[in-house]
C-alpha cells in the first residue's frame, strides 16, 4: 500500500519510525467506521480489527512530506487507544492466522471464481499466477476484489483461512452474477487509482 504522508502527526510518526531498526519500522492501520477522522469517541469510532503495516520504503521530500510503501502483515484486535502523542498509539492483541478445516478444497473453488472475475473486469494486476498457498491466495483475492469497506473488514476479521475463502467465494459468486448482466466493462487497472493519502 503506497501512502503519501503530509499531515504533521504522521510526519512525526515516520520520523519516529525512521529512528528504529528496519525490522521494527511498522505501525497499525485500522479503519474508521464512519467519517474521515477519529475524534473523542476513539474506540467506538474504529473497527475492532486492523492490520500491521511494515514499512518497506521511505521517500522523504524537502518540505517534510514522505511517500512510503508498506506491506500488510499481522492482524490485530484493538484493546485500547491512547492520545499521548501527536498520533494515536494503541494496546493490541495479535491474532493468529490459522488454516481452518479443508482450505485446499476451498482454495480451488475460489481460484476458479477469481480467475473468471479478473478476466471479466480485465484486471491487469501484474501478477499472472496466483499463489498455490491457500492463506496467501486468500489475501491476494482480498486485495484484488473491488469491495466496499464493510466487506473488506469482514474478510480481515475472518477467523481463519478457510473462513476467509468461504466468504470470498460468496462475494465472488455475487459479483460474477452481477457482472453477467452487464454487457461490457471498460478495462480497469486498480494500480491506476490515486495513492492513498492520510
Amino acid at each position: 500500500m503506497p501512502l503519501h504522508i503530509f499531515e504533521t502527526r504522521y510526519r512525526q510518526l515516520i520520523h519516529d519510525l525512521g529512528s528504529l531498526p528496519a525490522d521494527q519500522q511498522r505501525f497499525g492501520v485500522i479503519a474508521i467506521r464512519q467519517g474521515r477522522e477519529v475524534g473523542t469517541d476513539h474506540l467506538n469510532a474504529l473497527y475492532d480489527i486492523g492490520c500491521i503495516a511494515d514499512v518497506r520504503a521511505i521517500q522523504p521530500y524537502a518540505d517534510g512530506r514522505f511517500d512510503i510503501v508498506t506491506m500488510g502483515t499481522e492482524r490485530f484486535i484493538l484493546r485500547d487507544i491512547f492520545d499521548e502523542k501527536s498520533y494515536f498509539t494503541a494496546d493490541v492483541e495479535f491474532l493468529p492466522d490459522e488454516l481452518g478445516a479443508n482450505p485446499d478444497a476451498m482454495s480451488i473453488r475460489v481460484r476458479q471464481h477469481f480467475e473468471r472475475y479478473r478476466e471479466i473486469v480485465q484486471m491487469e494486476d501484474g501478477q499472472d499466477v496466483l499463489s498455490p498457498d491457500p492463506t496467501s491466495l486468500s489475501w491476494e483475492v482480498a486485495a484484488g476484489m473491488l469491495l466496499d469497506l464493510d466487506e473488506r473488514q469482514r474478510i480481515l476479521a475472518s477467523e481463519d483461512t478457510t473462513s476467509r475463502l468461504i466468504l470470498e467465494r460468496q462475494l465472488l459468486h455475487r459479483e460474477l452474477g452481477l457482472l453477467a448482466h452487464i454487457p461490457s466493462l471498460p478495462a480497469f487497472d486498480p494500480r491506476q487509482l490515486p495513492i492513498s493519502s492520510n
